[in-house]
């Protein structure tokens, strides 16, 4: 069974469910919200593209201060697949084209860290923020 229903109720909360999931280890939006259980066939939700724009940039003006740059952040890492650090960051992003001032940057990944989508190990190699997963 495949629904795209948004209006029902149950789906806003799977849909929430889902994206603090996806948010937090995969830095992305979902766009199917599968539940499967024992005894019965799989349900999946196929989420309509325009509610998952609209629902991300929600989810992300109400978690962020800046969530253009923190966006952008979490882009270049999902990119490069990898730490870094803050200047290799503000290198991935510069050769994405996207420039952001050293003290934006630095703000903004203070922010994925205390929201718990990044963290910043020096224990392991190589050393720097990284999504919450790494």
């Amino acid at each position: 069974m495949t629904t795209s229903d948004p209006s029902r109720p149950d789906f806003a909360l799977l849909y929430d469910a889902a994206l603090d999931v996806a948010l937090k280890c995969y830095a992305d939006f979902p766009t199917h919200v599968t539940i499967r259980c024992r005894n019965n066939p799989p349900v999946t939700l196929g989420v309509p593209q325009g509610w998952i724009a609209e629902q991300g940039s929600q989810a992300a003006n109400a978690l962020l201060k800046s969530p253009d740059c923190c966006l952008d952040i979490l882009a270049a890492l999902t990119g490069v697949g990898h730490r870094m650090t803050r200047q290799a960051m503000l290198s991935a992003l510069e050769s994405r084209g996207k420039r952001w001032a050293d003290g934006s940057v630095g703000a903004a990944l203070a922010q994925l860290v205390e929201v718990g989508l990044l963290n910043n190990r020096q224990d392991i190699d190589p050393k720097g923020y990284g999504l919450a997963p790494w």
